[in-house]
């Protein structure tokens, strides 16, 4: 082999070196683009959540200062996160920021924060003029307490076209900005005629990322979030809200309310014409657009409320009204004749005898209830869980000109600001959050989640109402309840209620029959109360739970007796309670709750009565 012959292969072997070099840099590098975006998109990810949880807290915080500071368990209403902005911007400090003669720390420039724009819409800072985009750049160091971050997005493919400024989130889909808070208020004439508080928009608060710091060149923004509180505690349901019972969909709304046993008797319509009176016209009957409620079965309602409020009911039943009781139960059900109009479908009472006493008109043979039209407690095919699709038209059903307060039933213009809020309204008024009406959750104890079946106020379930089973919430048989044992699982659900303010732990619940209210003394059989030891003492609040126990069941069943030469009167349910008395260390006497008894005779009241105060 000559020399020339050896620096060939040289050469060749050094090319193939080369080749692996330049293929193993290009697969790093691609691995290395490949983990970069993964490690972004976590990242990315990570940022979402904590805006999300930030968010949560913070409507948490907002819901628990009002209650505390009110001390009212129940003030909570529709609120939005909203922006802290200042109407009355004061130029001479943002001049002196530009010129760096205010120092950044100046606690005078945290609540001088500008909304960006004027009243009429008109740019608060010209930008093509060199002071005011000075002016601007001194504002945005101004963003401090719930900063409005500046967000804009070109959402047209024309340079002409602005940018949006995206500083709120627009749930009504109105296209324009619902301000907050303390406003102007004008009339259907466009004219003012005073001021209201008025729930808009939710707002955009930016997140820094040293939140003890202003935003600033090396402090920049690096999330936002928008929340919305929903008093779902004070609001109609719109899944359960409404019914057909009558069937007149040829000719009207088949609505009809009778004696109220459901939320499906719960005028749909009428909350519509409470809503917004100017679109849907509760007005008495003036023409065919007027709200208009006729009671009786051969009649149907009108009106466009009622079209709206059948539009909507159909949205979520579908056309079919829903199984017959039947085919719902698999059996034809007790209550035809139970004295209770169960399906709503009448006869109406008439008279006050017939208010007074329903069980000497309705349990003599006619059938009340006709068990097999359609039935309005069949499940929904649809369950609703956005109230924003009433307005984008993804129901198939657009009431957004009727909800944003654009136009009224004849196609005439709405300029009011009571007609432009009628979406947010809403909102504070219909929800979307019963759910499943059988059960109910929450946390236990141990603080770990827990569901249950609910008490069925007419029957007793098939299996252990106090368990989270098939067979918990299951009422097939129609089997009434004992007295007994309706009461000792209404007074064991009422004082959780009351003194733990949550759900039992589920390992009380393993062995039912052997718990016990009192201390270090079980009590056996179906009359014990299950609960928890060592906390129920016999006062005036847990006798009066107990007491509430014992309404709710004679609210819904009656028991008759005749005494000689007088009428038969409804006598109430008795339970006694089992008491002992527990002796502490320092030889303090405490009367406590042991369990009931249900006292049968007729003469509850010539029992011996007990006085607490002699232990």
């Amino acid at each position: 082999m000559n020399r020339n012959q050896q620096r060939g292969i040289a050469l060749v072997i050094t090319l193939l070196m080369l080749s692996v070099v330049t293929i193993t840099a290009v697969a790093f590098l691609a691995v290395t683009r490949s983990d970069r975006a993964s490690v972004g998109a976590a990242g990315e990810q990570l940022d979402a959540q904590f805006a999300a949880e930030t968010a949560l807290q913070r409507a948490q915080a907002e819901i628990a200062g009002r209650i505390i500071g009110s001390t009212n368990r129940f003030n909570f209403d529709l609120a939005v996160s909203t922006n802290w902005v200042n109407d009355r911007l004061n130029v001479s400090q943002l001049r002196e920021m530009a010129g760096e003669t205010l120092p950044l720390n100046d606690p005078r420039i945290l609540t001088n924060a500008t909304t960006y724009f004027r009243a009429n819409g008109a740019p608060v800072f010209n930008l093509n003029n060199s002071d005011d985009v000075l002016l601007y750049r001194a504002s945005l160091m101004n963003l401090y307490y719930d900063p409005r971050p500046p967000v804009f997005a070109q959402v047209s493919r024309s340079p002409l076209v602005a940018p949006e400024f995206r500083f709120y989130l627009d749930l009504n889909r109105n296209g324009i900005f619902d301000t907050n808070g303390l406003q102007l208020t004008f009339n259907q004439q466009g004219r003012l005629f005073g001021t209201s508080d008025q729930v808009g928009d939710p707002e955009w608060i930016g997140v820094r990322e040293h939140g003890d710091a202003i935003h600033s060149g090396t402090n920049r923004f690096v999330f936002r979030y928008a929340y919305l509180i929903l008093p779902a505690g004070k609001t109609l349901d719109i899944n359960y809200a409404h019914n057909e019972v009558k069937f007149r969909r040829d000719v009207g709304s088949g609505f009809m309310r009778n004696q109220g046993v459901s939320a499906g008797e719960i005028n749909l319509a009428g909350y519509l014409a409470d809503l917004n009176t100017n679109i849907w016209r509760a007005r008495g009957g003036a023409s065919v657009f007027d709200y208009q409620y006729r009671f009786a079965l051969a009649s149907a309602s009108s009106g466009i409320a009622f079209g709206d409020a059948d539009r909507l009911f159909r949205a979520r039943r579908g056309q079919t009204l829903g199984l017959d009781a039947p085919s719902y139960f698999g059996v034809t059900p007790p209550f035809a004749f139970d004295a209770y109009d169960s399906k709503s479908d009448g006869p109406i009472p008439l008279t006050m005898a017939e208010f007074r006493r329903p069980q000497d008109f309705y349990l003599t043979g006619a059938n009340e209830d006709s068990v097999g039209t359609p039935w309005m407690g069949s499940d929904n095919t649809r369950q609703l869980t956005d109230l924003t699709r009433l307005v984008d038209g993804s129901l198939g059903i657009d009431l957004s000109e009727r909800l944003i307060g654009r136009r009224d039933f004849s196609g005439a213009l709405l300029r009011s600001t009571y007609d432009q809020n009628t979406f947010y309204r809403m909102l504070g008024s219909l929800g979307t959050d019963t759910g499943d009406g059988r059960f109910e959750s929450g946390t236990n104890i141990a603080g770990t989640y827990f569901r249950r079946a609910k008490l069925n106020l007419n029957y007793a379930p098939e299996g252990d109402v106090n368990q989270d089973l098939a067979t918990s919430a299951d009422v097939s048989r129609f089997r009434d309840w004992t007295p007994i044992e309706w009461y000792t699982s209404a007074v064991h659900r009422l004082f959780l209620s009351e003194y733990t303010n949550g759900l039992p732990d589920a390992t009380l619940l393993a062995s039912p029959r052997t718990l016990h209210l009192g201390h270090g003394l079980p009590v056996h059989g179906t009359n014990v109360v299950r609960g928890i030891t060592n906390i129920y003492r016999w006062d005036a609040k847990v006798h009066r739970l107990a007491q509430v126990a014992a309404n709710l069941y004679d609210a819904t069943h009656f028991r008759s007796a005749a005494r000689p030469g007088l009428p038969r009167e409804d006598l109430p349910s008795v339970f006694r309670p089992i008491l002992y008395r527990q002796v502490s260390i320092n030889g303090t006497t405490i009367v406590r709750l042991a369990g009931f008894r249900e006292v049968l005779n007729s003469a509850p009241l010539a029992l011996p009565w007990i006085d607490l105060d002699d232990p």
